[in-house]
């Protein structure tokens, strides 16, 4: 290969990388994915607020959001904190009131807080749980509550800034929750098709069989 080919081929592999990061901004990483792009942790949640503006959360603290639908990502691995080896905790799921204001959790009973997009996060304290949490669902502004692990449910007053637990007397995973306002709540479990169901707002559960196997969400419209 001659001197001429070898400079074309230097300038298009400059500008197909300069071109690739302009496309997928990869924050707070180390190391930059390259292939799959943007990134390649597994995806748990996703929020699309309208065609162009989306979030979406998953493993290894991975906080993503476009406001062009989907033609530019800024990714961010600062979601889930930092662990022993380097990456954040994974996250299961996420609710977002708006872009740039939100909540995720995930393993290791982790709940963060975000005010600005992603660009940082603030742990929030889980009431003493160490379990993965799986789910979280808000019924207004100030209002929400987590499920988890060994029967764990959490409730919010303040937007997520504190939470408490709501004892199920349940030992099995709660992997969703839903509540239709402060009263009524379900929580779909991993045992044999059963969801938790109350209507005082968490001072007595039912166990009701939906005849199934694990469940892992519940909705109403």
């Amino acid at each position: 290969m001659n001197m001429k080919r070898k400079f074309t081929l230097l300038i298009i592999l400059l500008f197909s990388f300069i071109f690739l990061n302009t496309i997928y901004g990869q924050n707070n990483l180390n190391w930059k994915w390259m292939h799959p792009k943007p990134q390649g942790n597994t995806l748990r949640y996703v929020k699309v607020f309208s065609p162009t503006n989306i979030v979406a959360i998953g493993y290894a603290g991975t906080f993503m959001s476009t406001t062009n639908g989907g033609t530019s990502w800024n990714v961010f691995a600062n979601a889930g904190g930092a662990q022993a080896w380097g990456l954040g905790k994974s996250l299961y799921s996420g609710w977002f009131f708006s872009m740039t204001t939100g909540l995720v959790c995930g393993s290791s009973g982790w709940i963060a807080r975000t005010t600005n997009g992603g660009t940082s996060w603030d742990s929030i304290s889980s009431a003493g749980s160490t379990g993965t949490l799986y789910g979280i669902h808000f019924i207004d502004a100030n209002t929400g509550f987590i499920g988890g692990t060994s029967g764990t449910v959490l409730k919010t007053v303040n937007a997520g800034l504190t939470w408490t637990a709501i004892p199920t007397g349940g030992t099995t995973s709660i992997y969703n929750i839903f509540a239709l306002n402060a009263n009524n709540i379900y929580a779909p479990t991993s045992s044999s098709g059963v969801i938790l169901i109350t209507t005082n707002g968490g001072t007595n559960w039912v166990s009701s069989s939906t005849g199934g196997t694990t469940l892992y969400d519940a909705n109403f419209i």
